[in-house]
C-alpha cells in the first residue's frame, strides 16, 4: 500500500498543471453554460418551444442527446451533458495512456519495476490516480453549474456520472495500451472507441421516443450498450434511473478487472497484438528524411483516410436532415439562422457550417503529423538520422510536408464521404463537385493555422508542444462547436481560426479572411523552418 500511495501522488504530481487546466476548463465551460442557458431560455415557455423544435429533427438530437424534460437543470444537461461527458472521456484516455503505455515506451516503468513494487502496483496507481482526478474535474463542474445556478444535487449527480464516465475510459485506455504496443496507437484506438461509443449514442437519440406532452424521452435499447449513452438515461436533474448508474459501474469494474487479467499475465513491454518486425535493412525508397516520414506515418495516415470519409459523410447528413427539417417548420429555419449566425439559404448555411467539423479533422491529422517528429526525437531516432548529411532544415520540412499531406487526406476523403452521401440524397454530380467541394476546401486555412502553430511550438518548446497543441485545439474546437450553444461572447468565439472560415457557397460570401489565415500558417511554417535549426537536438 506504501508503494502504491507514492506511485498515486506522484503521478498527480506530474500531472498537477495538467489537471489545474482541465479543471480551470471544465469550471469556467461548466458556468458561462450555466449562466448562458438560464439567461436564454429564462421562462418554462422558452424552454418547452426550444425542445419541441429539437424533437421534430433527428439532426438535433443527433448533436445534442436525449430531452429529459423542460425543466432547469434538465435543460441544461440536455444542451450541454454530452460535450461534458466526451471532455471526461477523452481525459480519461490521455491520463490512462501517458501513464501506462507511454512510460513503458520511455522506459521509466522499468525503472519503477527495479524498485520494490509489485508488477500490478503501477496498473493500480494509474488507474487510481486517473479516479482522483476524474473526482477533481467533477468538482470543478459541480462548481461551475452551482455558481451558474443550476440545483446542486442535479449537479453533484451529473459530475458523478461524468467521473464514472472518465474512469471506465480510463480503464478502456490502460486496455488500450496493453493491446497495442505504443503510446500513439493506443492513444488512436481509445479514441476510436470513443468515437464509436458516440455514434451509438446518436443513432439511440435519434431513434428514442419523445413523450410530446413531458418532453421526455425514452431510452433506446441501443442507449445501453454506449456509456455515454447511460450519463443521458440515468437523467442527473430529475429523477435519476437507478439502473443507469448500476450500468455504469457495472462497465467501469469490468473493464477494470479486464486489466487486471491481462496484467497478470502480460509479459513486460510486450502487448497482445504484436507490433508486426520490420525490416532488417531499409529500402532505396527510405533514402530521403521525407520518404521516411511518409513510411513511418502510413498508419496514421490510413486511420485519417477513414476518419474523413467518417467526418465528411456525418457533416452532410447533418445538414441535409436540418434543410429537410426547416422546409416544413419556419421556426427550425429561424433556429439554424441563429445557430449559424448568418442569413441566407438554409441549404447553404448548413452546408457550410456543418463542415466545420472537417477543418477540426484536419487540424487534428496535422497535429498527429507533428507530434509523432516530436516522438522520433525523444525516441532517439532523429539524432540517427541527423547524423547522415541530413541538415535540421530539410528533416523539419519533410515533416511539415507530411504533416500537410495528412491534412489534405483529410480534406478530400471527407469531400469524398459527403459526396456519397449528397448523391444519395439526389445530389446532382455539378452540385456535389462545386458547392460540396468548395465548402470543404474552404477548412483548409484555418487548418493550416493549427498545423503551423503546432510547427512553430514544435520548433520553440519541445517539452512543452505537446500539451499546448492539444490544448489549444481543444479549445478552439469547443469555442467553434459550442460557443453560440453556450452563448460565449463574440469575441471570445473568434478567437479561433475555426470561426473565420466563411460560407462561401453564400452568394455575398467574403473570402479574405481565406487569404489572411492562409498567410498565418504560412508565417508560422516558415518561422518554425527558420527556428528549429537554431535549437539543440534534446529530448
Amino acid at each position: 500500500m506504501m508503494a502504491l500511495r507514492i506511485l498515486v501522488v506522484a503521478a498527480l504530481r506530474r500531472d498537477r498543471w495538467q489537471i489545474a487546466i482541465w479543471t480551470a476548463g471544465v469550471f469556467v465551460a461548466a458556468l458561462v453554460s450555466a449562466v448562458s442557458t438560464a439567461t436564454t431560455y429564462s421562462s418554462h415557455s422558452e424552454r418547452v418551444s426550444a425542445l419541441r423544435l429539437v424533437i421534430d429533427n433527428p439532426a438535433f438530437l443527433i448533436s445534442r442527446g436525449m430531452p429529459q424534460g423542460p425543466e432547469p437543470g434538465a435543460f441544461l444537461f440536455f444542451q450541454m451533458g454530452m460535450v461534458f461527458a466526451v471532455m471526461f472521456a477523452v481525459f480519461g484516455v490521455l491520463f490512462a495512456v501517458r501513464h501506462g503505455r507511454a512510460e513503458e515506451d520511455a522506459g521509466a516503468t522499468e525503472l519503477l519495476r527495479a524498485a520494490a513494487t509489485s508488477h500490478v502496483s503501477g496498473l493500480a496507481a494509474n488507474l487510481v490516480a486517473g479516479a482522483v482526478a476524474q473526482v477533481v474535474l467533477a468538482v470543478g463542474l459541480f462548481g461551475g453549474f452551482v455558481l451558474g445556478g443550476a440545483q446542486a444535487a442535479g449537479s453533484a449527480w451529473a459530475g458523478l456520472a461524468l467521473a464514472l464516465i472518465g474512469i471506465s475510459f480510463g480503464a478502456i485506455g490502460v486496455l488500450c495500451g496493453q493491446m497495442l504496443s505504443t503510446g500513439r496507437a493506443a492513444i488512436a484506438a481509445g479514441f476510436g472507441i470513443v468515437a464509436l461509443s458516440y455514434t451509438v449514442r446518436a443513432i439511440a437519440d435519434a431513434v428514442s421516443a419523445v413523450d410530446p406532452v413531458t418532453l421526455q424521452a425514452a431510452p433506446h435499447l441501443i442507449a445501453w450498450f454506449s456509456p455515454l449513452s447511460l450519463t443521458e438515461v440515468m437523467n442527473p436533474f430529475g429523477q435519476v434511473h437507478v439502473g443507469a448508474l448500476a450500468a455504469l459501474l457495472i462497465v467501469t469494474a469490468a473493464v477494470v478487472a479486464v486489466t487486471f487479467r491481462v496484467e497478470g499475465t502480460r509479459q513486460f513491454g510486450a502487448s497482445l497484438i504484436p507490433q508486426r518486425p520490420g525490416r532488417a535493412h531499409g529500402t532505396a525508397s527510405l533514402r530521403t528524411p521525407l520518404r521516411l516520414a511518409l513510411r513511418l506515418q502510413r498508419g496514421t495516415r490510413l486511420l485519417m483516410l477513414a476518419t474523413g470519409l467518417a467526418v465528411g459523410a456525418f457533416a452532410a447528413a447533418l445538414a441535409l436532415l436540418g434543410s429537410d427539417a426547416a422546409q416544413d417548420d419556419p421556426a427550425i429555419a429561424a433556429t439554424i439562422r441563429t445557430t449559424v449566425g448568418e442569413d441566407g439559404p438554409i441549404y447553404d448555411l448548413l452546408l457550410g457550417y456543418t463542415m466545420l467539423f472537417v477543418a477540426e479533422a484536419a487540424a487534428i491529422a496535422g497535429v498527429l503529423a507533428i507530434l509523432r517528429a516530436r516522438r522520433e526525437e525523444i525516441s532517439g531516432n532523429t539524432e540517427t538520422v541527423r547524423g547522415t548529411p541530413v541538415s535540421p532544415g530539410r528533416w523539419m520540412t519533410s515533416q511539415i510536408t507530411v504533416a500537410g499531406l495528412s491534412a489534405l487526406i483529410v480534406i478530400a476523403t471527407s469531400w469524398v464521404g459527403a459526396a456519397i452521401v449528397y448523391l444519395s440524397w439526389g445530389a446532382s454530380w455539378s452540385e456535389v463537385i462545386s458547392s460540396v467541394l468548395m465548402a470543404v476546401l474552404a477548412q483548409l486555412p484555418a487548418a493550416g493555422v493549427y498545423i503551423g502553430l503546432a510547427c512553430l511550438l514544435f520548433a520553440l518548446l519541445p517539452r512543452h508542444a505537446p500539451a499546448t497543441i492539444w490544448t489549444l485545439v481543444l479549445i478552439g474546437v469547443f469555442f467553434a462547436e459550442f460557443g453560440g450553444r453556450a452563448n460565449l461572447p463574440a469575441w471570445l468565439v473568434t478567437t479561433t481560426p475555426f470561426a473565420h472560415t466563411p460560407l462561401v457557397t453564400l452568394p455575398d460570401a467574403n473570402l479574405a479572411s481565406l487569404l489572411w489565415m492562409s498567410a498565418i500558417a504560412l508565417a508560422f511554417t516558415a518561422a518554425a523552418i527558420i527556428r528549429y535549426p537554431r535549437r539543440d537536438l534534446t529530448p
